[in-house]
This record gives C-alpha cells, sequence and structure tokens, in this order.
C-alpha cells in the first residue's frame, strides 16, 4: 500500500463568503471514484495540548462524541491519550489534534490525512489549529471555539468533505466559521446522514433470552423473560417475540425484562426472540425453554390395599406425564397419620395398618394424599418339621428346622435339653450341623420365635449310632461289622475299624478285588495306635486282603 498512498488537506477558513443552493452532504473521494473512509469501525487520536487553550482535551472528546453518538452508524473515535508527537501530516499510523502558528492567512485549522489511493482506504489523520488566532473553550465572541471547529475537523476525518453553500451554513461540515461560534457542536441532520452513508449500522444485535430466572420448570403459563441485547453499531431499539418461530408479536420498545404467556398444554415450551437496532437490522433468533407443568403426578401403592395372608412389601411408583417429572414421594402408617418419611424403596407391612401416601413433582404441584388399608391376616406360629433323622459319628450330619405362620424372620433356639456333642444349632437359619462325636439318644426341645416376638416349641430326639467300622471314601460309609463293610467294597477301598473286639467271622471272597484291613483306630477314626480283635476266624479265598493291626481268637 505505501506507494499507493496519498495526502489530503482540508482546510477550514474563517467566514467570509456565502453562496447559494445546499448540498446535504459531501464525500471525498479518490480519483478512481471510491469513497475514501476508515476500514475499522473506530480511530484513536492523541492530543498535543501545546499552545493550545486550556480545557482543550474535554474540548476535542465532546468533539469526538458528536460523531461516535450517531445512529445507525456504527463508527466511532476514541480518545488515546495526551502525546507530545508533533508531526503534524506525517505519515506515521499516529493520528493527533496539535497546534501551532499557520498565518493570518483565513484558515483556522487544517485535516491533513492519508489514503490508499486505489480503495480509498484511510491509514492515517492529523489536526491543526492555526495559534495566530485565538481560542477558547467556552464559546467566547473574542475568539474560535475549540470543539466547534474540532467537531468539524473531525468530519474530515470522517471524509465529509467542505461545503460552501449559503443554505448548509447552519451545517457542521460547512466550510466556515465565526469567532464565538458553538452551532457546529451540534450534528445537523446532513452531517449525521453523511457518516451514516459512510459508516452504516448492517450487524445486526446479539442478545438472550431467560426464562424465569433460569429456571427449569413453571407451573403457570405466564413467565417472564429477562433479555439482554448488544448491539455496537446503533443501538438496541426494539424487540419482538414468538412461541413458534413462526408467528411474531408486534415488536416493541426494548427492554431488560418482558411478561409473555407460553402456549397451553404441559410440555417443553420454547421461546423465540429478536431484537432490532436502530438502523433496522433485525437478529436471528435468541431461544430458551422451559418446561410448563401444571398437573400434579399421580402415585399408586402396589400391590393395593386388601386382605393377605402374609407380609406386604409396598412400592409406590409416581407418574407424572410430560411433566416435570416426580421428585418427592412422602409417607406414613397409621390411619389419620400425615405423611412426611421420604420414601426410598419397599415399604414392608408386617400386619395390619393404613398406608398415605403423596408425591410432588419437580415444578412443585403435589396431589392430594391417598390411602390403601391393608388386612393382614397370618396363621399361627409353628414348627413344621415333623422329627429328626439319626445320625452317626464321625459323619457329617445336616437338618434343617421349618416353621410356618407368624411373622418371618424366625429366631431359633433350644429351650431345653441338649443337642448331640458335635452337632450346632443356626439361630437364624435352623440348621443343625455338625460330625456328631458321641453315640446315644439326644431329647431336646426347638423353641422358634418370629419377628412380632410370638414363639413355638417342639419336642424332637436325635439318636447316633456308633458304627465300630467304616470305607475310608468321601464322605466315609459306616458299618457295624467288618463283613458288611467288605460286602460293600470296591477295588482298592480301605476298611478302618476301631480298637473294640468284633464277634463273628469275616469271609473274603470277591475274585480280583484287592481291599486294605486296618484296625485298631480310636472313635473319631483319627488315628489308630491300638488293635482291633476279631472273635472268629478271617478266610480270604478269592481278591487280595492287607490286614494291619487285626488280631483274631
Amino acid at each position: 500500500m505505501g506507494d499507493r498512498l496519498l495526502r489530503y488537506i482540508a482546510l477550514f477558513f474563517i467566514l467570509t463568503l456565502w453562496h447559494s443552493n445546499a448540498s446535504a452532504y459531501l464525500i471525498s473521494k479518490t480519483t478512481g471514484g471510491a469513497d475514501i473512509k476508515w476500514f475499522t469501525s473506530s480511530t484513536t487520536y492523541y492530543i498535543n495540548s501545546s499552545g493550545g487553550p486550556s480545557n482543550d482535551i474535554p474540548a476535542m472528546q465532546a468533539a469526538m462524541r458528536a460523531w461516535t453518538a450517531v445512529i445507525p452508524s456504527y463508527f466511532s473515535f476514541v480518545y488515546g491519550g495526551t502525546t507530545t508527537n508533533s508531526a503534524y501530516g506525517t505519515y506515521d499510523s499516529s493520528n493527533i489534534v496539535c497546534y501551532g502558528p499557520m498565518g493570518l492567512t483565513g484558515t483556522l485549522a487544517e485535516n491533513t490525512f492519508w489514503y490508499d489511493t486505489s480503495s480509498g482506504q484511510l491509514v492515517d489523520s492529523d489536526i491543526k489549529f492555526n495559534t495566530d488566532y485565538a481560542w477558547s473553550t467556552d464559546g467566547s465572541p473574542s475568539a474560535y471555539d475549540i470543539q466547534n471547529v474540532g467537531t468539524h475537523e473531525l468530519g474530515h476525518s470522517l471524509s465529509l468533505a467542505d461545503l460552501y453553500n449559503r443554505a448548509d451554513s447552519e451545517k457542521t461540515m460547512y466550510g466556515y466559521a465565526a469567532a464565538g461560534e458553538t452551532k457546529k457542536r451540534t450534528l445537523d441532520q446532513d452531517d449525521i446522514n453523511g457518516i451514516t452513508y459512510l459508516y452504516p449500522d448492517i450487524t445486526a444485535p446479539a442478545g438472550t433470552i431467560t426464562i424465569n430466572s433460569g429456571a427449569s420448570y413453571t407451573t403457570a403459563a405466564s413467565v417472564t423473560l429477562t433479555l439482554t441485547c448488544t448491539d455496537s453499531g446503533s443501538g438496541c431499539s426494539e424487540m419482538r417475540f414468538s412461541n413458534d418461530n413462526s408467528t411474531w408479536s408486534t415488536p416493541e420498545a426494548y427492554a431488560t425484562s418482558k411478561s409473555w404467556p407460553l402456549d397451553s398444554g404441559d410440555g417443553t415450551k420454547t421461546v423465540y426472540a429478536k431484537f432490532k437496532d436502530g438502523a433496522g437490522n433485525w437478529s436471528g433468533a435468541f431461544t430458551d425453554t422451559i418446561i410448563l407443568d401444571t398437573t400434579a403426578p399421580a402415585t399408586t401403592a402396589s400391590p393395593a390395599g386388601g386382605t393377605y395372608t402374609s407380609a406386604q412389601s409396598v412400592t409406590l411408583p409416581c407418574n407424572d406425564g410430560s411433566g416435570s417429572g416426580c421428585a418427592n414421594r412422602l409417607y406414613c402408617l397409621g390411619a389419620g397419620c400425615t405423611p412426611i418419611t421420604s420414601y426410598s424403596g419397599t415399604i414392608n407391612i408386617p400386619s395390619s395398618n393404613t398406608l398415605r401416601f403423596y408425591s410432588t413433582d419437580n415444578a412443585g404441584n403435589s396431589e392430594s394424599i391417598k390411602t390403601e388399608t391393608y388386612t393382614i391376616n397370618i396363621g399361627a406360629l409353628s414348627i413344621t418339621t415333623s422329627s429328626l433323622p439319626s445320625g452317626t459319628i464321625g459323619a457329617a450330619y445336616s437338618q434343617t428346622l421349618t416353621a410356618t405362620g407368624g411373622m418371618p424372620p424366625y429366631t431359633w433356639s433350644i429351650s431345653s435339653g441338649n443337642l448331640p456333642n458335635g452337632l450346632n444349632l443356626n439361630n437364624s437359619t435352623g440348621a443343625i450341623t455338625g460330625p456328631p462325636s458321641t453315640s446315644g439318644t439326644f431329647n431336646f426341645i426347638i423353641q422358634v420365635t418370629d419377628a412380632n416376638s410370638d414363639t413355638a416349641t417342639k419336642n424332637f430326639s436325635i439318636t447316633i449310632q456308633s458304627f465300630n467300622c467304616r470305607i475310608l471314601r468321601t464322605p466315609p460309609e459306616y458299618f457295624s461289622a467288618i463283613q458288611a463293610a467288605y460286602d460293600y467294597c470296591s477295588d482298592d477301598d480301605t476298611i478302618q475299624c476301631q480298637a473294640v473286639a468284633l464277634s463273628g467271622d469275616v469271609l473274603c471272597d470277591t475274585l480280583n478285588m484287592s481291599v486294605t484291613l486296618k484296625g485298631g483306630y480310636d472313635a473319631n477314626f483319627t488315628s489308630n495306635p491300638g488293635y482291633t480283635t476279631i472273635n472268629g476266624t478271617l478266610t480270604i479265598s478269592n481278591g487280595t486282603v492287607t490286614v494291619e493291626k487285626m488280631l483274631c481268637r
């Protein structure tokens, strides 16, 4: 761009001549016809007050505001602060306002700007006030007013040219001024039209819409909209609304709050808002959503109230349809009670009772309290196990007691007598387990207690048999005599016998079967330090029998 820049000087004169015929506004153009203008939305000026009157900076700031405030133009002047730079008319990309002598030639001030001769882009602009004339900032009749002339010179900075026709004398861009004059401080409509032509606001506003301060739900169809609108150009002026993005309300003056009716019917609702700026640009639609919920939820008890023969586990399913969803479910047990307990799962009703409950949804709608009555007719508590089987010393024993009626859970205990040595009763399950270690018949009374502390008892007995021999298997097989154990054996089995005297002959005659016969074991078959005596004969006619610690008499 550097080799295409051109310097342009605009002069401002003392009022001496009058002409006829008005011009609305004039634009400085390149030789190719392009408008000379800034290609940005703002430009910054620095002020060198040296040689100027007091309060010249506030006066120039006021001049800048006169053009910046124009609607619907987007352009603005920015005050960048003071400077010592006095290089007026130099292309240095720094826009300055300064003071200096220029001779008593009738020129009050001068604006020199640099622009691209092809595109018309302004790149630098300096303003200089002629100190050979007297200046003031208060409209003194004996001096020229800084704000008055400064507003005119800033018009040149925008690329508005001087007007010299007599009919244009009230306009800021009129090319002459008189001492004490202040009328150029205020822009004429033609001045406004000039900046608007060069820097039109074509950008639509931006905005937001929030329903009921961002609430997720509402129980009323009338809501409050909170609105924001920003527009760096001509400012926000109007707004309009819709519930379907098709049919829109009549435009009205922009405000930050608006009462608005939602469409009827529960469910998710969307409200659309559009904003218009002072230049007439309408924005696209901005939206927010909210759930309209005017209907209370519906809660049921499952199973429903009625007459039952056992305790009931009741759940409270809740349905809020297309509304905001169920939030809280409260219940209580007892006729006329007030539901205050939060429902979190199954409600146990072990005996006849009244269940009262209700729900609220997320929007705050509450249903009326509902009541279900449960009549629980449970049979008397009794032990249903009829008898217990016999056991064998050292052999695993397992039997579980059962009961009916009453209110579970049950607790089991022995109210009288004792179990055989080695057996134990599980108080929670009623299981009798363990390897008995003592033979004999054992009598005892079992008691069962339910959740209501009702009890039932029953007499039982367990007979533990003492078998002197066993086949070593998993689990072991027990026998009272060696012959019975041998007859039950398979190949490679081992028969273990306690250290006792056994009567009767033993015949081992199974073809091709190998058996080991060990004697001398203690009562629990854990070791065999002694001997087993056979009061009879031991005959081996077939197969193989390995004999350890056995005596025959």
